[in-house]
């Protein structure tokens, strides 16, 4: 569908469509809040399109420094406009890929005993996913390591479907100490085999601390954070006008 974008003096973004001659509204509001109306109905009965970015915190302790990281993205996504959930894997034991192969042409695992099939429903609904795991022993947890294997071979299995294609990703991690770009690497690899965009911010998304709390006297990291969640947002806005 062709459409001729024209801006309007209040900020809102209105296109033509050739092939109808209908119009509607496709873009943004004065506030960055992502509008669109009904065909043929003009701007009287408009509908608010939200966003969600989903977060999936491979920490083994709940509510600690990667938890902190993510909620510092999260209050700028809020700022603009954003809905946002944290999944936290604390408490939970996420089982390895048994190489079933049973996923193909399922679109999610088949296996039900831990919280693997409706995490990964999670993130296909989702616009952004967010990865959060602390170092350990210089990589991911064991929890994120088995959950991000498991979505590989369902995407991979289900190639056709495009499970996860075009969404946005960042990774954050919290460390002691070292293994903090090995452990993002980790992460961000599972983006870029998905053909999703990877957020990037005005250095490596880490932060130092070891006991709950430690980051928040991170400055630098806690700003990268915070720009890390304003790029977030503007990608992801961007990508939906592209869609429009």
């Amino acid at each position: 569908m062709l459409l001729t974008v024209a801006r309007s003096m209040t900020g809102i973004e209105k296109a033509s469509d050739k092939m109808t001659d209908s119009t509607k509204t496709v873009l943004f509001d004065l506030d960055g809040t992502i509008i669109d109306s009904e065909e043929g109905i003009g701007f009287g009965r408009r509908r608010e399109i939200i966003m969600k970015v989903l977060a999936i915190n491979g920490s083994a302790g709940k509510d600690g420094n990667t938890a902190i990281l993510i909620n510092t993205i999260f209050e700028e996504l809020h700022q603009a406009g954003f809905e946002t959930e944290m999944v936290q894997l604390s408490g939970q034991i996420i089982e390895p890929c048994k190489a079933c192969w049973a996923c193909g042409g399922r679109k999610n695992c088949v296996h039900k005993k831990d919280l693997f099939q409706e995490i990964f429903e999670k993130m296909t609904q989702a616009d952004g996913i967010i990865l959060g795991s602390p170092v350990y022993t210089a990589n991911i947890s064991a929890n994120m390591q088995a959950f991000l294997e498991r979505a590989s071979v369902v995407t991979d299995m289900n190639r056709d479907a495009d499970l996860l294609k075009y969404k946005a990703g960042a990774s954050v991690t919290a460390a002691r100490r070292g293994g903090a770009i090995a452990a993002l690497d980790a992460m961000n690899r599972f983006f870029m085999l998905q053909n999703m965009f990877v957020v990037g911010s005005s250095y490596w998304p880490m932060a130092y601390g070891q006991m709950p709390g430690d980051v928040q006297k991170d400055e630098e990291g806690m700003e990268t954070m915070r720009n890390l969640g304003r790029n977030m947002a503007y990608l992801l806005k961007t990508l939906e006008e592209r869609r429009r």
